[in-house]
């Protein structure tokens, strides 16, 4: 069993926000650090901006299967009540 130090930040989220933490290759951080520094943001802050324009489009799928999902979603009739 891995001990954790004890963060008093830990579990402070904002109301009706969520954490998400992802790992990622090394070169995308790369860029993401990069493009963060020179806006003076921080990594989480750039990744945030991401998600979000990506909200802000709608959504769109970013692989083919998550597109076909989303079309099968859409096509789906609606089940009747009773």
């Amino acid at each position: 069993m891995r001990l954790v130090r004890w963060n008093p930040h830990v579990g402070k989220i904002g109301k009706g926000r969520k954490y998400i933490g992802v790992s990622t290759p090394g070169d995308l951080a790369a860029i993401i650090d990069a493009r963060a520094a020179a806006l003076g943001w921080s990594r989480a802050q750039y990744a945030l901006a991401i998600w979000t324009d990506w909200k802000n489009r709608g959504c769109p799928p970013v692989t083919e299967p998550d597109r076909l999902l989303q079309l099968a979603k859409a096509e789906k009739p609606a089940r009747k009540a009773g």
